[in-house]
C-alpha cells in the first residue's frame, strides 16, 4: 500500500508520498521506493505513482524519466495537456511495450482468473456431491458450469474502464481469440462444455481485464494510479489530473477516466488523498470511515426492525398493525434528516474550517501538512497489528508557477558527496 496527499490552494500545490513497496511474489515490503518525481526538469510539473509500481513489470520511474527526457523543455499548455501527452506517449509503444509482452502479460491475466474461477467451481461442486465431480453425471455437471458462469457474468452489471466499451470487448475477443481459448481448455478441461458457455467464458475472460471493480471497492491488483500536479503554461492556478491504468493490450491503455482537481477563483483549496486515505478522513471529518458506515448501517437497521419487533408485541388487529406501520415509514424518514446533520456537522466543525485555514497557507506550511497527513497514516500503521505496508522517508515537494518544482524532503540511495554529478545534471 501507499500514502499519498496534495495539498493545494492558490499559491501552491504541496506533494506528499510514503517510500513503502511491497514485492507480491515474496511478501515483502522495503521502504525504498521512489513514487513522486519531477515530470518536467524545466517547467512546474509533478508526477506521483500509487498502488502498483511497474506496468507489464516495467518501473513506472523508468518509464516517467525516459518521458521526461522526450519532452525535454517543451511546455504544455495546461495540465491536462501534459496528462493526455503523457497517455499518448505510453499508447502505440512497442518500444516499451512490444506486442508480444502485452500478449504475454494478458495470458498471466487470464491464466491467474481462470484458476481462481474453477477452484471456486470445484468447491461449489464439492458441496453439492461427497465425492465431488465423479458423482455427477455429464449433464448436472454442464448444468453446473453454466450456472457458475452465469454467477461469474454478474461483473457485465459493472461499468467499463474510461472508454472502453462491448464492441472494444468483441474485438479483443477477435484478436485474441486462440489465446483465451488455450487457457479456457487448459483450466475448464475436466469439464463439458456447450458453445455458448465457451462463448461466455470468452467474454467473461475480457470483462475481468475492462471493467471497473472500484464499484465493489475492490482493488484490482495490477492496477496503477498515476497523479500528475503542477501548472501548465496557462494554468494561473494549480489543477490535478490522476486515472489509473491497470495493462496495455493491442497498443492500448487499459485504463480508467482522467479525473480532475483544481484550484479557481471560487475555490480556495483541496486536499486529496491517494491510496490508504483512512487517516486523513479521520482528520479532515472526524470520523474514521469504516466507523460512520458501521453507525449509518445500525441507525438503518434499527429504523428497519423496530416497527415490526414493537407491532409482533401487540396485541392489533391486521388493519390497525398496518397504520401504524405507514406512521412509522414517515418517522423513519428521520434517520436521513439524522444523516445529513452528520455531514453538516462534519463539514462545520471539521471540513470547513480546515479548508479556510488551507486555503491561506504559505508554501512552507503547505509542506508541512502535506508531510505530517503521510505521517498520521504510516504512525497507524506503525501502531496496528497490520503489516507496515506504508512506511520509510517522506518525499516532499511543492510546486508554485514561479519557482517551479521545489524539493523540500528528498531521500537518495546513494551518498551526495560521492554524486556531485547527479546534481550538476539538476536530476
Amino acid at each position: 500500500m501507499t500514502a499519498e496527499i496534495i495539498v493545494m490552494n492558490k499559491l501552491a500545490i504541496a506533494l506528499a508520498a510514503d517510500s513503502a513497496v511491497t514485492i507480491g511474489n515474496i511478501d515483502k515490503v522495503f521502504s525504498s521506493a521512489n513514487k513522486l518525481f519531477m515530470l518536467s526538469k524545466h517547467h512546474p510539473v509533478g508526477i506521483m505513482v500509487y498502488a502498483n509500481a511497474t506496468i507489464l513489470d516495467i518501473p513506472w520511474e523508468t518509464i516517467i524519466k525516459i518521458y521526461r527526457l522526450k519532452i525535454g523543455k517543451n511546455e504544455k499548455n495546461t495540465i491536462l495537456d501534459y496528462t493526455n501527452d503523457f497517455i499518448n506517449f505510453l499508447s502505440n509503444n512497442t518500444n516499451l511495450f512490444p506486442i508480444e509482452l502485452q500478449k504475454l502479460f494478458f495470458n498471466i491475466i487470464l491464466e491467474a482468473h481462470f484458476k481462481q474461477d474453477v477452484e471456486m467451481l470445484n468447491s461449489e461442486i464439492k458441496k453439492d456431491s461427497s465425492r465431488g465431480i465423479d458423482e455427477l453425471d455429464e449433464e448436472q455437471i454442464k448444468i453446473k458450469v453454466e450456472n457458475h458462469i452465469n454467477d461469474l457474468l454478474i461483473i457485465n452489471k459493472l461499468d467499463f474502464l474510461g472508454s472502453l466499451n462491448e464492441q472494444d470487448v468483441k474485438q479483443i475477443i477477435k484478436n485474441h481469440k486462440i489465446e483465451i481459448d488455450e487457457v479456457i481448455d487448459k483450466h475448464y478441461q475436466d469439464f463439458p462444455k456447450s458453445r455458448k458457455s465457451r462463448n461466455l467464458l470468452r467474454k467473461y475472460a475480457v470483462y475481468r481485464l475492462t471493467k471497473d471493480y472500484s464499484q465493489l471497492g475492490i482493488d484490482y491488483p495490477i492496477n496503477s494510479g498515476i497523479v500528475l500536479a503542477g501548472f501548465g503554461k496557462d494554468d494561473i492556478f494549480p489543477i490535478v489530473t490522476y486515472f489509473s491504468i491497470r495493462s496495455v493490450l493491442d497498443n492500448r491503455l487499459i485504463m480508467s477516466e482522467i479525473k480532475t482537481k483544481k484550484i479557481s477563483h471560487t475555490n480556495d483549496a483541496e486536499i486529496i488523498p491517494f491510496a490508504q486515505s483512512d487517516m486523513v478522513s479521520n482528520f479532515m471529518n472526524g470520523v474514521l470511515p469504516n466507523y460512520r458506515k458501521w453507525i449509518s448501517s445500525y441507525i438503518k437497521r434499527i429504523y428497519d426492525d423496530l416497527p415490526s419487533l414493537i407491532l409482533s408485541n401487540i396485541n392489533l388487529s391486521d388493519s390497525d398493525k398496518e397504520l401504524i406501520e405507514d406512521k412509522f415509514i414517515k418517522i423513519g424518514n428521520i434517520q436521513y434528516e439524522f444523516f445529513l446533520d452528520i455531514e453538516k456537522n462534519e463539514v462545520e466543525k471539521n471540513r470547513g474550517p480546515i479548508y479556510n485555514i488551507v486555503g491561506v497557507l504559505p508554501k512552507d506550511e503547505l509542506a508541512k501538512m502535506a508531510e505530517t497527513l503521510v505521517n498520521l497514516t504510516l504512525f497507524k500503521k506503525r501502531i496496528s497489528i497490520e503489516p507496515e505496508t506504508v512506511g520509510g522517508p517522506i518525499d516532499v515537494a511543492v510546486i508554485t508557477k514561479g519557482d517551479g518544482f521545489i524539493w523540500i524532503k528528498r531521500k537518495h540511495y546513494f551518498e551526495k558527496d560521492f554524486n556531485p554529478y547527479f546534481f550538476k545534471k539538476g536530476l
